[in-house]
């Protein structure tokens, strides 16, 4: 576990001053909230001004930082460090005996845009906590009766359970990189049946190599769900890059990882499942190869999927 490069400052909780602190974060396994019916809001995300704040989020220089201001907590947090937050918060209050409730809203286009979870007692019912989290500047907004406690015990308990800060660093690189990409793609539009990718630093040349030595009939057939599921199998850690770079949102991701926390296997091919269905015929497989290798934060076994598809017939 990594060792926090900086010790917050947090306050006491019977004088809670206004505050900054930067948080050390180390690996572990992430479950997510589960779903509740949504609300609507009634406006739609600017997509182009979305994008930028994604961006924005994430080239923070830190991945963590708190400000306490007039009896509220703002957290301020890197776009991976966010999503990794999102997904932290309920399993640590459950498993800490608090009762835990949840509600999404979404714009008129179904892109989530606030998520608001609520820590309750569980005897009494009160709400002790709330955190409002907004999916576009990736801030949460903390109030409520615990506060102080969240301040003093809870926080540096939960940020244990992140990902390292270079694990954080590297997602962060690939979602500004991918946020980049759509905005060019979008003032240069090119033929959508070409795959729109820019190649990344470290892609080895034999994968471009034998991905442009498969058979055309193999390269441009439309992948089936049988076989995407087999596919998901070879692909491990950070996949949501993958997600990001075929075009979906975080949003998107934390649903399919709401519908399976305890199964990153259905996470993973819910959310390719998704593309595959939303791609229609052009969800091909030369057009999945091209993200996988483009995305060289996710933890992919290129061996394995090298001799599943050279012994598979499409």
């Amino acid at each position: 576990m990594a060792e926090a490069t900086q010790s917050p400052n947090i306050p006491a909780k019977s004088k809670m001053d206004d505050s900054n602190a930067k948080i050390g974060l180390s690996p572990s396994f992430l479950t997510a909230p589960t779903v509740t019916p949504p609300d609507k809001k009634k406006y739609s995300l600017n997509k182009d001004r979305t994008m930028k704040k994604i961006h924005e989020a994430a080239s923070r220089q830190l991945n963590v930082k708190l400000e306490h201001k007039q009896g509220k907590v703002v957290m301020e947090l890197s776009a991976s460090a966010f999503t990794n937050m999102t997904r932290a918060l309920e399993p640590y209050y459950r498993q800490n005996g608090y009762g835990v409730s949840d509600n999404f809203q979404y714009d008129n286009q179904d892109i989530l845009v606030e998520t608001n979870l609520f820590i309750k007692n569980l005897e009494t019912k009160k709400k002790l906590l709330t955190f409002c989290m907004y999916h576009t500047t990736c801030r949460i907004l903390i109030s409520g009766a615990l506060t102080g406690d969240f301040l003093n015990e809870h926080v540096k308990d939960i940020v244990k359970s992140l990902d390292s800060e270079l694990q954080l660093n590297e997602l962060n690189k690939e979602i500004q990189r991918i946020c980049l990409d759509k905005q060019a793609q979008k003032s240069s539009p090119k033929d959508k049946s070409t795959p729109e990718c820019k190649p990344g630093i470290s892609l080895q040349t034999s994968l471009e190599d034998w991905i442009s030595g498969l058979p055309d009939d193999k390269k441009y057939e439309v992948i089936s769900e049988q076989k995407l599921s087999t596919l998901v199998g070879f692909i491990g850690t950070n996949w949501e890059s993958i997600v990001l770079h075929l075009g979906y949102s975080e949003a998107q991701i934390n649903q399919a990882t709401m519908k399976h926390p305890h199964n990153p296997h259905m996470q993973i091919f819910t959310a390719l499942n998704k593309w595959r269905q939303r791609e229609a015929s052009k969800a091909t497989f030369i057009v999945l190869m091209t993200a996988l290798k483009e995305c060289t934060v996710a933890t992919i076994d290129w061996d394995r999927i090298k001799t599943y598809v050279n012994e598979i017939s499409y």
